[in-house]
């Protein structure tokens, strides 16, 4: 679900240059609410996803293929209008 910017940075607490730096994911955003960024928020949306995606979002979150996820995601997140064309 995709929600306003006001509310992310009204309730939640992020910034405007959080929002701008990565994609968020907020799990149990009614009570204790846990926040993923970048690519451990890429890495979650494919575990919920399951299947081999599933799998595939696991490593986001084991070094050292977490690192490599990390800095890959960054590559595409500082050249998002390049990678749009793509999609």
């Amino acid at each position: 679900m995709n929600v306003p910017s006001t509310e992310l940075t009204n309730n939640y607490g992020l910034t405007e240059e959080e929002l701008e730096h990565s994609v968020w994911l907020i799990e149990n955003p009614d009570s204790d609410p846990v926040h993923y960024s970048g690519a451990k928020a890429v890495g979650k949306v494919l575990r919920i996803r399951g299947g081999l995606w599933g799998a595939l979002g696991w490593l986001t979150f084991i070094p050292p293929t977490s690192w490599i996820a990390a800095g890959m995601y960054r590559v595409v997140a500082n050249n998002r209008k390049f990678f749009s064309r793509f999609v």
